[in-house]
């Protein structure tokens, strides 16, 4: 996936850290503390990164010039998919697959013009697949479609991702639209007329196939 990176971190319990010459016994029953920084995955480190913890679902910000810092009990995992911010609303990750995102998730372009996200994800009968989002300061969601048909969306505790909830979705690829009013969409459609999000007509839909939890407001920590 060219627009993340993958961090697993383990704590194996009684084992030797390798981190250290020669290495270092490491003794059953403490907390390790990994810092992870992205220089040290090759990675730019003067942007902001986010990174989403597959089981966990948590989502750490990590500043330009800091690292990954977080505390692990013995004989406990975590896997972060890493994506750098931007100043526009982006895909974050998929709860479906280890890799969350690759393989099942499409790329998701945003249309600074439209203020529409646009992608596909693949999804299985009768099982459930949560997205997570970024939406940065300064933009709303004002609409979501499945398959060119609107679902509905409420609000839930600020906390700058948006989680989006596929259910009662046939096997196969599916299209997803997302549609964001904000001060940089404002500015791009200054004198332009209104945008069709879909360029389709406005569908009802007997049964929900997408919950919707979002919010932009405060800081992730």
């Amino acid at each position: 996936d060219a627009t993340a990176d993958l961090v697993g971190l383990f704590h194996w319990g009684s084992n030797a850290s390798l981190l250290t010459e020669p290495p270092t016994e490491r003794p059953d029953g403490e907390t390790q503390h990994y810092s992870v920084s992205p220089d040290q995955l090759g990675l730019f480190s003067a942007i902001d990164y986010l990174a989403f913890e597959f089981w966990t679902q948590e989502v750490i910000r990590i500043p330009a010039g800091t690292a990954l810092e977080v505390d692990l009990l013995p004989h406990t995992a975590r896997l972060y998919r890493l994506v750098p911010t931007t100043d526009v609303p982006a895909f974050l990750a998929s709860d479906r697959h280890l890799l969350m995102g690759p393989g099942i998730v499409s790329q998701f372009p945003f249309n600074s013009e439209t203020g529409v996200l646009s992608g596909s994800v693949e999804t299985v009968e009768g099982t459930a697949q949560t997205l997570w989002f970024v939406v940065p300061e300064g933009w709303g969601l004002k609409a979501v479609t499945v398959d060119g048909q609107a679902q509905p969306v409420s609000e839930q505790d600020p906390n700058g991702t948006l989680r989006l909830s596929l259910e009662n979705l046939t096997t196969g690829e599916h299209s997803l639209q997302l549609q964001f009013d904000g001060v940089q969409q404002e500015f791009f459609l200054s004198g332009a007329g209104a945008a069709d999000v879909d360029c389709g007509p406005d569908a009802a839909v007997d049964q929900s196939a997408v919950e919707v939890q979002f919010a932009v407001a405060g800081a992730l920590e």
